[in-house]
């Protein structure tokens, strides 16, 4: 509307755009539900050994965006160094598909230290997808994805959005379990 008004008043149609003199009202912004450090805990023990025990694990402790997470190739996670890199996102559109891209902002791309118990997981999480890749053989799509549907392919957000296999997650949704970013108090030997 403002936009048209302002080529109205260009095209010397109306004197002036009478949306300049309008306030929008303030929308409210929603609290965010995050996990306090007991939930955290909880979680972390309700997903041992389960199959989205590390990328849980990782959106705790490091806070990373779901995108940036489902985005991870082994080639960014240095197990020597503890430390991982943002380099990229991931993103479903129905038309294209998958499709990777930038991080949301430049201060997206970075790099995260890991504490040990994270480093462990990941290594767990590593063998448990070699022995699927062995299962599946040649059906398994090789992106060196770190986080895999069971070819080897993008894992699907719609699947975290979906999955409530927790006391924890049930009351919880993906965005607000990274947005904790609980591992701060949690300790580095879990």
């Amino acid at each position: 509307m403002h936009k048209a008004l302002d080529n109205a008043v260009k095209w010397n149609i109306l004197s002036r755009n009478v949306c300049d003199a309008v306030t929008p009202p303030r929308i409210p912004r929603k609290e965010k539900n995050v996990l306090t450090k007991q939930q955290a805990h909880t979680l972390l023990e309700e997903v041992r050994a389960h199959r989205l025990e590390a990328l849980l694990t990782l959106a705790i402790t490091t806070g990373m965006r779901e995108g940036e997470l489902l985005a991870l190739h082994w080639q960014d996670i240095n197990f020597e160094d503890h430390s991982l890199q943002v380099k990229r996102a991931v993103s479903y559109f129905k038309e294209y598909g998958y499709v990777e891209s930038e991080p949301k902002t430049a201060k997206s791309r970075r790099t995260i230290k890991l504490p040990v118990f994270v480093v462990d997981i990941l290594t767990r999480h590593r063998t448990q997808q070699e022995e699927q890749r062995r299962e599946v053989r040649s059906a398994w799509t090789d992106k060196g994805l770190l986080f895999t549907n069971a070819q080897g392919y993008y894992f699907s957000s719609s699947t975290l959005r979906c999955w409530n296999g927790t006391a924890t997650l049930k009351r919880m949704d993906f965005a607000s379990i990274c947005w904790s970013r609980a591992w701060t108090s949690l300790p580095m030997k879990f």
